[in-house]
């Protein structure tokens, strides 16, 4: 392993393209930029053959994709190898000074391969295996190969949550899920906030945005934002809106290869009048003060970003109920406890639009669940968290965990330095009064806007990226 006094401190691996727009590209870039504000060196790494630029926003951030291609001879257990080739990447790199930082599995076990003696945290931000089990086409089609293919998922995770020396996850229901898939693995668990790096702050007047979609003043606005796939489901939003309030309008924003499929469901349901598919935009935040809630249809989402963001706003969520192995809903609970939100049983018919037509007809109710919700998105999103972490296991090497498995096919525990797991408070026991103070409040409304938020919470200026 070589130390340079030029590697970067922190190396971060990311599930996706850096010039993509994909939850953990997203979550890399806002703890790449946090770690530079603490006097981190930073290299982001991600997964594509994009071309990205050599240094991120400010000339401080090393930035770099790295493509692998299945191998001629293995292609049909490429998903076996991945770790390996990530790995031989990784040894033409100096190694991080500090810790290697993973949003992925993939990274996770590749960077125990190619730096034994490196503090690996993996960032938890859900399980690919959990999430394709879910996919129509994985239950329809279980061929051979694909059964191989999934094995390989699998296995990967598994070991890279046993070699990974701290797992960083942000909600009790991901430490269940984590529990039942690789029970091994609880003792190195901390529950750590996920933090939350605004994009933008809102540059348009939310009556403006309004008039723009051709929306009356008693619209009611859903907003819905995400990759158009079999995940993310919103033609779940589409069908239930013709159960809801004549007043319900939804906004769909994004793209996707079931686009043309939210057309179709909307002509079915006869609220092609009332859906708006505006594709990506430029900025989110305008939307979002626009919008009167934001509902989230996935089929398996540990943390969504969009949820997050419309927190921060002050607008109420909509969110499945966690139900596993049917639906996975990480941040349920949280919405839950702290009062921020609407649950909702993703697989009864007519459950979503019993939630919108609750809003509706009570808007002091929406009212109240977006002061709370902005009020626990100001308290508990927070990158600081992360970087203590980072600091934690960082310094002198100790013996970490070896990649080697033993004869039972899984990685000896032998060697594996077991982290406690940390018994942080859990969500909705901070001090709300604390933060009621550096809250913004809602009387500063002068916009007709049922929820000053939106206008009034500070952002960054960070460039946008869509979902």
């Amino acid at each position: 392993m070589r130390l340079s006094s030029d590697a970067p401190r922190v190396y971060i691996g990311c599930h996706g393209d850096l010039a993509g727009f994909g939850g953990a590209v997203v979550a890399g870039r806002e703890l790449a930029a946090e770690c530079v504000q603490s006097g981190l060196s930073v290299k982001l790494l991600g997964l594509g053959e994009s071309d990205v630029a050599e240094r991120g926003p400010g000339e401080r951030i090393d930035l770099q994709n790295v493509a692998i291609k299945p191998e001629p001879v293995l292609w049909r257990v490429h998903a076996w190898r991945i770790p390996v080739l990530l790995a031989r990447e990784l040894r033409l790199m100096p190694a991080p000074r500090d810790a290697f930082v993973s949003f992925s599995p993939l990274w996770t076990y590749a960077a125990k391969l190619a730096w034994l003696r490196t503090p690996t945290i993996h960032r938890y931000c859900g399980l690919p295996s959990n999430c394709a089990a879910l996919s129509p086409e994985r239950i329809e089609k279980r061929s051979f190969w694909a059964r191989v293919t999934a094995s390989g998922t699998r296995w990967t995770e598994r070991k890279a949550f046993l070699l990974a020396e701290r797992i960083l996850v942000s909600s009790q229901e991901h430490v269940e899920e984590l529990a039942a898939f690789v029970p091994k693995a609880l003792d190195r668990i901390h529950i750590c906030p996920d933090g939350l790096t605004l994009a933008s702050s809102p540059t348009t007047p939310r009556r403006n945005t309004r008039e723009r979609l051709g929306l009356r003043d008693d619209d009611f606005l859903i907003l819905a934002c995400g990759s158009f796939d079999w995940n993310k489901s919103f033609e779940l939003a589409v069908r239930e809106l013709s159960a809801c309030d004549e007043r319900a309008q939804l906004v769909l924003i994004g793209d996707g290869p079931r686009r043309s499929a939210l057309v179709d469901a909307a002509h079915k349901a006869g609220v092609t009048d009332r859906t708006h598919v505006l594709g990506r935009v430029d900025s989110l935040a305008d939307l979002y003060v626009a919008s009167d809630c934001v509902v989230s249809t996935s089929i398996y989402d540990a943390f969504p970003n969009v949820i997050k963001e419309a927190m921060h706003f002050g607008r109420p969520v909509l969110v499945p109920a966690h139900d596993p192995p049917r639906v996975y809903a990480g941040i349920s609970g949280i919405i839950a406890g702290e009062d921020a939100g609407l649950l909702y049983d993703r697989l009864e018919s007519g459950a979503l639009a019993r939630r919108v037509n609750q809003l509706i007809a009570d808007r002091a109710l929406s009212r109240d669940l977006g002061r709370r919700a902005s009020d626990a998105a100001n308290r508990l999103f927070d990158w600081k968290s992360t970087i203590k972490e980072i600091h934690s296991v960082s310094g002198p090497r100790r013996t970490c965990p070896t990649p080697k498995a033993d004869a039972a096919g899984e990685p000896s525990t032998s060697k594996i330095r077991t982290a406690r797991l940390v018994d942080n408070a859990p969500y909705g026991t901070h001090d709300r009064a604390k933060s009621a103070e550096t809250s913004p409040s809602l009387d500063a409304n002068a916009d007709d806007n049922p929820d000053a938020l939106a206008t009034t919470a500070a952002c960054d200026n960070a460039p946008e990226r869509r979902r």
